[in-house]
């Protein structure tokens, strides 16, 4: 199945936006592929971005950056020196993972720091992480410049995979921003968040140590995603000097899942949600759809910053 990406047309910016046009080299790059909208399972933001013109028509980057401040410490995507990335199984550093197809696709030299914890959840794992990463930057040779890195929190799915109620979902979430209050503290700047995959699609991993229905899966990752949203939008807001942007890995994997679904099967057969189809993206697959996931979350991360950046004056 090949998937159809809206081929990127820079929109007219809004009067009240800089004139200047800041360089942009590897976000202007026109990818090959990417995905089109369907239905997000991410709450919009108070102030949705406005839609992109794009030769396919209107492409709405709120659907893909649901939440987005672009303030004078953000340098633009592919000018980051460093990224620093937290997370699970999906961003641990290895060959086609997304945070690499990424790097290919902005054609940058940054240097990746990877924190991320196979089957790492936030609850259990994160805070150790963001701790080893505290403690390895404490003197001042080894600290990183503000304005050059870039952290990166891609966390949560096994939290939603695993929690059996509201309240705990809300406590991982309260989590995931104290690790992002945390490493404000230490003088971090630019953050991007990733919400969480459609695990309710998805196999779920052998090394889990208890496991609840789909369902409840489902209805932890509404949760979880709205979470981010607010989240976002209140550290965004009380931290005027802090750049932060919420992207929805989940709507990229749910175009992808629909796109399978609707290619490979026929019309009236009946569609279950736990088939080999939707198993290949397991975290240990290593299939065509799990590569075209991470492709695509690179893909889709460097067009709908870039229109992100654009509405947010930057």
């Amino acid at each position: 199945m090949t998937m159809s990406y809206p081929q990127s047309t820079p929109r007219q910016r809004s009067i009240n936006q800089e004139k200047k046009s800041p360089n942009r080299t590897g976000a202007q790059r026109k990818p090959e592929k990417a995905t089109l909208p369907v239905e997000s399972h991410v709450a919009p933001a108070e102030e949705g971005l406005p839609a992109a013109e794009t030769t396919e028509g209107t492409w709405d980057a709120s659907e893909y950056v649901p939440v987005g401040f672009a303030r004078n410490s953000w340098p633009g995507l592919q000018n980051f020196r460093t990224w620093v990335i937290f997370g699970d199984t999906y961003s641990v550093n290895r060959t086609g993972v997304w945070h690499r197809e990424l790097k290919k696709v902005l054609h940058t030299r940054a240097k990746v720091q990877v924190y991320a914890k196979k089957s790492g959840s936030v609850r259990h794992d994160l805070p150790d992480q963001v701790d080893k990463f505290v403690s390895e930057h404490r003197s001042p040779s080894r600290r990183l410049n503000p304005r050059e890195t870039l952290y990166v929190f891609a966390a949560g799915l096994y939290d939603c995979m695993t929690c059996d109620s509201e309240a705990a979902i809300n406590a991982a979430v309260d989590a995931l921003f104290n690790g992002v209050r945390r490493l404000y503290g230490h003088n971090a700047r630019n953050f991007l968040l990733l919400d969480a995959l459609p695990g309710e699609r998805m196999s779920l991993p052998d090394d889990l140590p208890k496991r609840v229905e789909s369902p409840t899966i489902g209805k932890n990752i509404r949760l979880w995603n709205r979470g981010l949203v607010e989240g976002t939008s209140k550290f965004g807001y009380r931290n005027g000097d802090t750049s932060v942007f919420l992207f929805s890995a989940n709507r990229v994997a749910t175009d992808l899942l629909d796109g399978f679904i609707d290619d490979d099967y026929r019309e009236g057969e009946v569609r279950t949600v736990h088939e080999e189809l939707w198993r290949a993206l397991g975290p240990n697959e290593t299939g065509a759809i799990i590569k075209q996931l991470h492709t695509g979350l690179a893909e889709v991360i460097c067009i709908a910053l870039y229109y992100a950046e654009m509405d947010t004056g930057r």
